[in-house]
């Protein structure tokens, strides 16, 4: 596998990481569910999620999630943007 495909593949779960989170501090879901696989055997993991934003335009609260969305992603997921 060459390095331009791993890197659009990192990228593309990168991405559908952070919009899966994003759509669910939108709905105001309070836990982010991700599947690890461990040499023990599979697990899931809880991501607390903050509350989402109440007070500006529609823009802002998704801008706001999208921010919280990809700090989780950096701290939870070890990618750094």
């Amino acid at each position: 596998m060459s390095f331009n495909t791993r890197l659009a593949d990192y990228t593309a779960r990168t991405q559908q990481a952070v919009q899966a989170i994003t759509t669910a501090i939108m709905n105001g879901e309070e836990f982010h569910a991700v599947e690890i696989d461990h040499e023990d055997g599979p697990f899931t993991r809880f991501i607390p999620l903050p509350s989402p934003q109440t007070a500006g335009t529609e823009t802002q609260k998704l801008s706001y999630a999208q921010m919280k969305a990809r700090v989780l992603v950096e701290n939870h997921y070890g990618i750094e943007y």
